[in-house]
């Protein structure tokens, strides 16, 4: 296979919490390096590095994203989100 590695998208340990978030996010479960944000019509709102200060989504419109992760061994999962504002 071609590509990065997917991780078990199945794997309920790894978590994107709060959800509703207001204006940051964290990642528990799995080492991530990067992280973008798509909103249900597929269209990209961010990319970044994650943190240990989470991720910053004050700029973003309130609504449902995929948030994409990114781990430090290439491993790739996909969460849900809610934004509020």
């Amino acid at each position: 296979p071609v590509g990065l590695p997917d991780f078990n998208a199945n794997d309920v340990s790894i978590i994107v919490y709060p959800s509703p978030a207001k204006e940051v996010f964290f990642i528990e479960g799995m080492q991530a390096k990067e992280v973008s944000l798509t909103d249900i019509t597929g269209r990209a709102h961010m990319r970044a590095l994650y943190t240990e200060s989470g991720v910053n989504v004050t700029g973003l419109p309130a609504g449902i994203f995929f948030v994409n992760i990114i781990s430090s061994k290439g491993e790739r999962v996909t969460r849900k989100i809610s934004l509020v504002k």
